[in-house]
């Protein structure tokens, strides 16, 4: 790889960014996109005032010294000044991340702290950029957020499934929203929940974080008539634990079946985050009696090379 094409390429790419690093609602976007923005099985993120780059093509890794320093160059013709520059390796195969713990390596500055505040839609939110594959915080749902604020106010009680760190629900709460129920299959995510509630001043009481199967327990919401004004579907692509696994294209149809249970009258926010689902087939896997309200997908600094990944609808569903 040319060192000073690949500084040419990220400072071009970078520049493109330049409208979001103002806006004091949100200080964290993807800076580099992959094939979408010119190389592919690279991403880069800007969280506050650290980049964190992935690499998820074990190539880039065999001789990265010239694509490392053309990052950091380029990185020095931000608008802001990175504190510092980490890298991850994830290139192991998704199958894998059940025994592969990556970490982040310092490429250029120091580490963030441990637990770094960034904020999102005027939410804070408490990333970690050293452990792990995830930061707490997915990047690519700002504009969708943004999208969905206006309903909160018409929305008292939230279902929150599959809540990962709950920012769906501090955003809603935050807007005007009543009360949300965050359910997750890890502990480990609805602590993260908790944490980013007491962020941003919002009181909870321990039954608002229910630990378990969601399709075991919108069963059971079902079963006693438990009704929910706005229901978050926002599931993993595929997830494995010792209850059993989830898939995508074998769950989510069953779970939009119940969510129509569980909010008669009210909306749903459905998300598919998958190449393998087309924008057809997750029309088609919704029930013909509910409304589409919106549809998006990526925000503009998530550009993709053929199609979209995210498919994200807001739904309108009938009593």
């Amino acid at each position: 790889m040319d060192k000073q094409k690949l500084i040419r390429m990220f400072e071009k790419v970078f520049a493109k960014r330049a409208a979001l690093f103002v806006d004091p609602a949100n200080d964290c976007c993807r800076l580099f996109n992959a094939e979408g923005d010119g190389l592919d099985g690279i991403t880069i993120d800007r969280y506050a005032a650290w980049l964190l780059v992935q690499i998820e093509k074990a190539a880039l890794l065999h001789k990265p010294e010239a694509l490392f320093a053309a990052i950091v160059t380029a990185g020095r013709s931000l608008a802001f000044k990175p504190r510092g520059i980490l890298w991850k390796d994830i290139s192991a195969s998704e199958t894998a991340w059940r025994d592969y713990q990556c970490r982040s390596s310092i490429m250029d500055g120091h580490a963030p702290p441990e637990e770094l505040i960034v904020v999102q839609n005027g939410v804070r939110v408490a990333v970690d950029l050293m452990a792990g594959r995830h930061s707490g915080l997915f990047l690519d749902m700002r504009i969708i957020r943004g999208l969905l604020a206006p309903y909160y106010k018409q929305a008292g009680d939230m279902l929150n499934l599959f809540c990962y760190s709950g920012v769906f629900s501090v955003h809603g709460l935050k807007n005007g929203m009543g009360h949300a129920l965050n359910l997750d299959l890890a502990k480990t995510a609805l602590d993260r929940a908790r944490r980013n509630y007491g962020l941003n001043g919002l009181a909870c009481d321990e039954r608002d974080f229910m630990y378990g199967d969601a399709l075991t327990w919108m069963k059971a919401f079902a079963k006693k008539g438990r009704r929910f004004d706005l229901v978050v579907l926002d599931p993993p692509t595929f997830a494995r634990s010792k209850q059993g696994s989830f898939s995508v294209k074998k769950d989510f149809p069953r779970c939009l079946e119940l969510v129509q249970s569980l909010a008669p009258g009210g909306l749903a926010l459905t998300v598919v985050n998958s190449p393998a689902v087309s924008e057809q087939q997750y029309r088609d896997w919704h029930p013909e009696s509910w409304r589409l309200v919106w549809l998006e997908h990526e925000p503009d600094d998530f550009p993709w090379a053929d199609a979209p990944y995210l498919k994200a609808g807001l739904w309108k569903i009938p009593l």
